[in-house]
């Protein structure tokens, strides 16, 4: 069946119409009974149920040569939920069905995107160990729910180009008031397998070396060593770091150093950011290096910077959970009362490059604003315009791109 609602001859099929309606009915069971966070209670086992969609309307103009297409994607739509048990242990175990655009995964398909299972009897320390999502960087860190914007700068997905979710590996964690302190060994993804040899160590050391009444200061260093490298069929190990335009309705990568046989991999840097009343601000700083089997080392690198103002309602607080500032969390939406949510403007320039030794992987800056609307700390709609231009590489490109993306989260 299809709607008369399209972008760029691609229609919104039921299943997603279905979706944004559950997502408003969601809504409004959360803004009339907040004390559902408290989950279910089965003895001495506390159930709590997770949702958690993103769907991104995007469309763009001013491609050289041409520019990524626009239209609708499930970016993000996980169901799932975790136990705590008794004696400090938890379990949790999280699919997700969405993906990047239309090209990539569709509806009917899904992916492990957690299964794992956490102790956390010894403060401040606690381990987990199963599939799940390792800990690097700062924006990585953060939920994809409170990001300033529709995804990561380039830097920090190439730095920790294993970062992803369906991990296997055991991580431990030591968590304060003012900090945050993480080492993970990792294994493959669970259900690819290209990656089967894959082994990597990282780590991430990060905190609030400043803390006052209205001035907080970030500091942290961040750490991977991908000692062994994946293996696929008729192909010597190596690996191949690669990058959508921060742009991901359709998965152009027009960033990318193609196939380079390697032993290893290593990443590291460091993490700034800076906050004062509705005012906050980040970056983060990346080298990466390539163990090459047959040629010169490349280093390749890049940053970002990126600045919010908080225009109304509640601002951005620091959690020590993630080490990075978190979603604000307003009253529910009710302008008789004078609520309406929290409104922030952001703006971010990012710069990857991948041109090094006798490797051309092109060079990307992006610039981009973004406004963001909490009407309830469960919904967000984000409004989002980009200016891209990779050069150098075997795709170069400029484009522009608007992006919307409405969101729920219920945990």
């Amino acid at each position: 069946m299809r709607t008369a609602v399209t972008l760029r001859r691609r229609t919104l099929s039921w299943p997603a119409l279905s979706v944004l309606a559950l997502a408003a009915t969601l809504g409004s069971a959360a803004q009339a009974q907040d004390s559902d966070k408290a989950g279910i209670r089965l003895g001495e086992v506390m159930l709590r149920p997770y949702v958690y969609g993103q769907f991104d309307f995007g469309e763009t103009w001013g491609g050289k040569p041409d520019a990524p297409a626009g239209g609708m994607q499930a970016r993000r739509f996980r169901l799932g939920g975790e136990a705590e048990l008794p004696h400090d242990v938890t379990v949790g175990l999280i699919w997700d069905f969405g993906g990047e655009g239309f090209d990539g995964p569709r509806w009917g398909q899904s992916r492990l995107y957690e299964a794992m299972v956490e102790y956390s009897g010894l403060k401040p320390f606690s381990i987990r160990a199963g599939a799940f999502e390792p800990t690097l960087t700062m924006e990585d860190s953060q939920s994809s729910a409170a990001t300033l914007f529709l995804e990561k700068a380039a830097i920090v997905d190439l730095a920790g180009a294993i970062v992803d979710g369906g991990r296997t590996g055991v991580e431990i964690q030591a968590q304060g008031d003012r900090y945050l302190a993480s080492f993970a060994f990792t294994g493959p993804r669970v259900g690819y397998g290209d990656d089967a040899r894959e082994r990597a160590v990282m780590g991430r050391v990060a905190g609030l070396v400043v803390q006052q009444e209205n001035l907080a200061i970030h500091l942290g260093l961040d750490g991977l060593w991908r000692f062994r490298t994946p293996q696929e069929n008729g192909q010597r190990p190596g690996i191949e770091l690669s990058n959508a335009p921060e742009y991901t309705i359709t998965p152009e990568s027009y960033l990318s150093t193609g196939f380079i046989e390697a032993k290893g991999m290593a990443s590291g840097g460091i993490e700034a950011g800076v906050a004062s009343g509705p005012f906050w601000a980040s970056g983060e700083w990346y080298r990466i290096t390539v163990d090459r089997t047959d040629g010169k080392n490349p280093w390749f690198g890049g940053w970002y910077a990126q600045a919010a103002w908080m225009i109304f309602g509640p601002r951005r607080q620091w959690s020590s959970e993630d080490a990075a500032w978190a979603a604000p969390k307003p009253e529910p939406f009710d302008p008789s009362r004078g609520e309406w949510g929290s409104l922030e403007l952001g703006g971010r320039f990012s710069h990857a490059n991948l041109r090094s030794a006798d490797i051309d992987g092109g060079e990307q800056d992006v610039w981009s604003a973004s406004l963001g609307w909490w009407p309830h700390e469960t919904l967000r709609a984000l409004l989002q315009y980009q200016n891209g231009r990779i050069k150098g590489g075997e795709d170069p490109h400029r484009f522009q791109a608007v992006t919307l993306r409405l969101q729920f989260q219920l945990d």
